[in-house]
């Protein structure tokens, strides 16, 4: 039942598109946009946190790392097909750019590391308005990901809430060992 509601649920975010649609989806799921806004990020970061910052930076970089590899090791022990790989469903799916992905999409690292870095800039800047854009940012990545037919929405959302455990699990560490270590900021 799950399986056909997430189906169902692809089909229809799926199947509403536009050729201008389609440039700003490819676009969104590119990781040349992540740039200027890690960018962004690492100055406000730095701006907050000067002492502590190639600590903080190295946790990001462990974070998005570990995202990424964990996601990898759960799509080859799911197996789970991605729409696009989906012989059921090609004749229904909008194909941008002929590109569909690798074989396998449970769960999104695309939606895993773009949670994982908003979760724990979020905690770690307490800046508010970038930390809104950050989200808006991580959800429609997310619906890219669904647009271009490379993962059904419950992928998606697994890979969100992996990732911020997985940013959850490498704040508590920074916080323990360097930003609040014996009980000074």
């Amino acid at each position: 039942m799950l399986t056909h509601f997430d189906q169902h649920l692809f089909l229809l975010l799926n199947q509403h598109h536009a050729p201008w649609l389609d440039e700003v989806m490819f676009y969104l799921s590119t990781k040349w946009l992540a740039i200027p806004l890690y960018a962004v990020a690492a100055y406000i970061i730095y701006k907050k946190q000067p002492i502590h910052f190639w600590w903080i930076l190295l946790s990001f970089l462990v974070l998005i790392v570990l995202s990424d590899q964990v996601s990898g090791m759960i799509k080859h022990t799911i197996q789970r097909l991605r729409p696009c790989h989906q012989p059921d469903l090609q004749s229904y799916i909008h194909l941008v750019k002929n590109h569909c992905g690798g074989k396998f999409g449970f769960y999104s690292s695309h939606a895993s590391n773009t949670a994982a870095f908003v979760v724990l800039f979020s905690a770690i800047s307490n800046n508010i308005r970038f930390s809104v854009f950050l989200v808006v940012w991580c959800a429609l990545v997310g619906i890219s990901r669904i647009y271009l037919a490379a993962h059904f929405p419950l992928d998606i959302l697994a890979g969100w809430l992996a990732g911020s455990f997985l940013a959850a699990t490498i704040y508590y560490f920074l916080q323990r060992f360097v930003l609040y270590k014996n009980g000074k900021n």
